[in-house]
């Protein structure tokens, strides 16, 4: 988890270099800049949640927080902000402002971020990367739907494999098979659970079920 949330910053900050790189006036090095700076700080706070979860001696249950989903996702945001830029991606968010759920800061980020990378990572090469994220609620959950229009996953053939250690299932030079493996996990831990809509070239739908209790 630690390898695989570090990357995700290191090459946030490696296309940001490169944009205020290619920048002659003044205005847009000063954009970049301050995303740099809040892209080494959502970096600090990431270290200091991994040191957190490894340090956790005690039930998973006694450590969850209510959390607001739209803070978490906004620093989510800002640490993908260069590969939305260089991928012409959009996030729609349609999460109520009020809408909480019970997690570990650290997990609730590794989540988001992997969710949100993979929706980029495997989109469609014809069409700029969509990702939209919704709320459902039923008794027992809170559910975060993730919707994108990417490349698709073949349920019938890999749907038994999909949450497994380094399994693949497109052809993309950075993939690991790590992400889905981490996120399961860690829903796992937090007496959640993950369901999947998906079809070849029609993208992907995760439903991340936070559980209330």
């Amino acid at each position: 988890m630690v390898s695989h949330n570090l990357k995700t910053h290191a090459t946030n900050f490696s296309l940001l270099l490169n944009f205020l790189n290619d920048e002659t006036g003044k205005i847009q090095p000063n954009k970049y800049m301050n995303m740099l700076f809040s892209a080494s700080d959502n970096l600090s706070e990431t270290i200091k949640g991994l040191r957190e979860i490894v340090a956790v001696k005690s039930s998973i249950n006694e450590e969850k927080k209510l959390l607001s989903l739209n803070e978490s996702l906004f620093v989510v945001e800002q640490n993908v902000a260069g590969i939305l830029k260089e991928t012409h991606g959009k996030i729609i968010n349609e999460i109520p402002e009020s809408t909480q759920v019970k997690a570990l800061p650290a997990y609730l980020n590794s989540i988001l971020t992997n969710c949100i990378t993979n929706a980029i990572k495997y989109r469609c090469e014809d069409k700029k990367p969509i990702i939209i994220l919704s709320i459902e609620e039923d008794e027992n959950y809170t559910i975060l739907s993730v919707e994108d229009n990417g490349l698709g996953i073949d349920l019938e053939k890999y749907g038994h494999q999909l949450f497994g250690l380094y399994k693949t299932f497109h052809r993309n030079k950075d993939s690991r098979g790590i992400g889905l493996y981490l996120t399961k996990n860690q829903m796992d831990a937090l007496k959640g659970k993950i369901t999947v809509e998906s079809e070849p070239n029609q993208g992907t739908t995760f439903k991340f079920h936070f559980n209330k209790k």
